[in-house]
């Protein structure tokens, strides 16, 4: 049904120009002329379907009504169609071929049709080398619409891919940061437990077995989680240095004042020793932010506010830049605002991220304490 799509518009347009040249012609009407003008116009009807065939068709037809002694009676509209459609279907080669095919009728209606040569510059027939030229920029326009279309699915794709490629990265990263902070605690698991059992005093006991137990459970645990993150750091190529906290906000901001960014750090509230995973992720967060401001934002200047609550730590990370990437413009969807997200969750806090009133982009990180303070 595909090639015959169309044909319902066509089919009009055939019966219109059937009825058309039939007022055209001159004199009695026999059915030799009812039969060539139906071949000259009706299969306009299928033009999508056989194009080629419909032109040959055509042409023909009305090269037969120029020896009928009706070299003017029948409008050339069919065969300007018929050769639009080659051309627009087929590209330059046939639009060259179509366009000599269709030219046989005016060169006819002179050679032996009794009409003049100043008649071959009729509005029909100067229209022959149009209609092809129309129908090959047509065919070139759907070609490179084609090939635009392709490109941008390519880029799309690519694009995805990018994206959960970077999410898994973080993901990994994020992962390797976790191990890092149940290895510490795990650590000093084993190290009291060894101080409990060792402060008991000599003979049998319950307390020091279990003491004991938990000590050796942990030493092996704790084996086991450094041999994975080496595993884990050996694959990917990173380093073995401490996991950052908020304390090493400063040096953050210094890197960042290098780059060209001047970071204005607000802390309030009451400071105190946070859980390592929440001050990893707290760092995180921040960085990942301006981070983002360097890169999309096109400012010089971020705050930052990190306030201490009685239940959770709040961070909010604000530029007032107008950069053409997102910041400034709208919200972000990149996979460094889903890793922020991510690690938020993993705390059971949120994070949002958009434009800010007045202008600029806006993070919002809310981090609850693993207990109530």
């Amino acid at each position: 049904m595909g090639r015959f799509r169309g044909w319902v518009p066509d089919a009009v347009i055939a019966a219109a120009l059937f009825a058309l040249s039939l007022v055209f012609l001159s004199g009695h009407v026999t059915p030799r002329d009812f039969v060539l003008v139906g071949l000259a116009t009706l299969p306009i009807a299928v033009r999508r379907a056989y194009p080629r065939t419909v032109l040959v068709l055509v042409t023909a037809a009305m090269i037969a009504l120029i020896f009928a002694d009706h070299a003017k009676s029948v409008p050339g509209v069919a065969a300007l169609l018929a050769l639009y459609t080659v051309a627009s279907r087929y590209g330059r080669r046939w639009a060259l071929i179509g366009m000599f095919v269709a030219l046989a009728w005016p060169v006819c209606a002179v050679a032996f049709g009794g009409v003049k040569i100043i008649d071959l510059f009729t509005p029909d027939s100067l229209a022959i080398p149009g209609a092809a030229a129309i129908g090959f920029l047509a065919q070139q326009s759907r070609q490179r619409q084609q090939e635009l279309n392709h490109t941008i699915g390519l880029l799309g794709e690519a694009r995805a891919q990018l994206a959960a490629e970077a999410v898994t990265v973080d993901r990994a990263r994020i992962a390797r940061e976790l191990h890092d902070v149940v290895a510490h605690g795990i650590s000093v698991i084993a190290v009291r437990a060894g101080v409990a059992r060792a402060l008991l005093p000599e003979g049998p006991s319950d307390i020091r077995e279990s003491l004991t137990v938990i000590e050796e459970t942990s030493r092996d645990s704790l084996a086991q989680m450094r041999h994975l993150l080496r595993a884990l750091r050996s694959s990917d190529g990173s380093e073995t240095t401490p996991q950052p906290t908020l304390a090493d906000l400063p040096s953050l901001v210094s890197r960042l004042g290098q780059a060209g960014l001047a970071v204005a750090p607000r802390v309030s509230g009451e400071q105190e020793r946070l859980d390592t995973g929440l001050e990893l992720a707290a760092y995180r967060i921040v960085q990942e932010a301006l981070t983002n401001v360097v890169k999309h934002a096109g400012t010089a200047e971020a705050e930052v506010s990190i306030v201490y609550l009685p239940d959770r730590l709040d961070l909010r990370i604000r530029d007032y830049g107008t950069g053409p990437n997102g910041h400034g413009s709208g919200p972000g969807t990149g996979h460094g605002l889903t890793g922020m997200r991510e690690r938020a969750a993993l705390l059971g806090g949120s994070m949002r991220a958009g434009p800010a009133p007045g202008g600029g982009y806006l993070v919002v990180a809310s981090l609850p304490y693993p207990e109530p303070r």
